[in-house]
């Protein structure tokens, strides 16, 4: 089970407590405190997504219930880390909801041809796991229902993402992306294929590094969804888009949760990317 003392970071007496250094209107005294609070947030970031991993949705929503406040720093380590990435998948998939009427671009064809004003304004969009509700802040002219488990604003509504409070093929879109944390992460696709229409679109981002792919498409083909497209976003990200046909049989692989791989930030393999491309250089220049 969960509890505050498992994901809160204690600051030291002599330096200001963690949770007010992004408060609005905070000053930081100098650069140092600055580089400090970032490195405190970084690795709050990193530590509650183990949290996210090895518990499940149910633990995860009771433990914010009791304190909603620790969400706040974990998006403040969400940034810090997306800034370092080269390309944000949810700007990806913000732009195929904006610019295709599939809601998705496929690959293998003339992207150009299916370009379009973006989905149909009709149609219904639910963001599992949607941190601040940027998708929604996007596509103000779609009715986008926001699910997280702390409200951060107005736009969201606090559930635990495998039992969202939408009606059976309500909804002709479902977006998680980087979404996929928790012991009962199958119960998300479930909960997706229940509330969308048939033929409605599943758009799933996750890091390249934590999926073992083969077995996680046959995990999506035996939840009822069919693999449209898949394209890599970058070397570190990959978007796949399914789209809701019928329930097959059970999942044949035995521990699903096994399917991903514990979460690391990217930020660690940018660095390391980088040392290796200056090595390079050296080289080169000796």
């Amino acid at each position: 089970m969960l509890d505050a003392k498992s994901v809160r970071i204690v600051a030291q007496p002599e330096k200001p407590d963690w949770s007010t250094l992004q408060q609005p209107g905070h000053k930081r005294a100098n650069k140092g405190q600055e580089s400090w609070s970032r490195k405190m947030d970084s690795s709050a970031f990193r530590m509650l997504n183990d949290v996210f991993c090895n518990t499940t949705s149910k633990e995860s929503k009771a433990f914010f219930a009791k304190n909603p406040s620790v969400m706040q720093n974990y998006q403040v380590g969400y940034k810090i880390q997306a800034s370092k990435w080269p390309t944000n998948p949810l700007r990806r998939i913000i732009g195929d909801l904006q610019t295709s009427k599939l809601g998705y671009l496929r690959t293998e064809t003339n992207v150009s041809k299916e370009k379009h004003q973006g989905v149909p304004q009709d149609w219904v969009i639910a963001d599992f796991g949607c941190g601040e509700a940027g998708l929604a802040k996007a596509l103000p002219q779609h009715q986008v229902h926001s699910f997280d488990l702390v409200a951060l604003n107005e736009r969201i509504t606090v559930a635990d993402i495998s039992q969202v409070p939408l009606q059976d093929g309500s909804v002709n879109v479902v977006v998680m992306c980087l979404a996929l944390l928790g012991l009962n992460w199958i119960d998300y696709i479930k909960e997706a294929f229940r509330v969308l229409v048939e033929g409605g679109l599943l758009k799933i981002s996750e890091l390249t590094s934590r999926v073992k792919l083969d077995a996680f498409k046959e995990v999506l083909l035996s939840q009822g969804f069919q693999l449209l497209n898949k394209d890599d976003i970058t070397k570190f990200f990959l978007l796949m888009d399914l789209e809701k046909r019928a329930h097959c049989a059970s999942p044949r692989v035995s521990a699903t949760r096994k399917l991903f791989f514990p979460f690391a930030t990217r930020s660690a393999e940018f660095s390391r990317s980088k040392k290796k491309k200056k090595k390079k250089k050296k080289k080169k220049k000796k």
